[in-house]
């Protein structure tokens, strides 16, 4: 998995998955999150990175199940189930078009419940630049 990874996500999320401040998420300790909202699931395999990835769909559902559990473990819903196949297939055939619009509803939900601080959205605490 590592190496899908470092070829297919690593050039934006980096390589420790910490992101780059205010342009590309963090995933270490965040991306988790997504699973304890309502359409936070379906829209972490409806992104571009993942629907345009350059895997077949069952190494791209490894990666995915495999990014969440090494970067976000903690993070998960208690009854997250790992994606399957069929899952990233169908999102894969329906792209997300609002890609910000679904992700600052998702955010705002996440605080809502206390999942995040007000003003956490993931872009503010990735890595800033050195």
């Amino acid at each position: 998995m590592l190496e899908d990874y470092a070829r297919n996500c690593q050039g934006c999320h980096r390589a420790d998955g910490t992101g780059a401040f205010g342009s590309v998420p963090r995933l270490r300790g965040f991306v988790g999150l997504f699973t304890r909202v309502p359409g936070g699931r379906d829209y972490l395999i409806r992104v571009p990175g993942v629907v345009w990835a350059m895997l077949d769909d069952t190494r791209l559902t490894r990666l995915v199940n495999w990014m969440l559990r090494t970067y976000s473990p903690e993070e998960l819903a208690p009854d997250f189930r790992p994606y399957t196949v069929d899952e990233i297939r169908r999102a894969r055939r329906r792209p997300l078009a609002g890609v910000a619009t679904e992700r600052a509803r998702l955010i705002a939900e996440m605080q809502r419940r206390g999942l995040l601080p007000p003003g956490e959205d993931g872009l503010v605490s990735a890595r800033r630049a050195p």
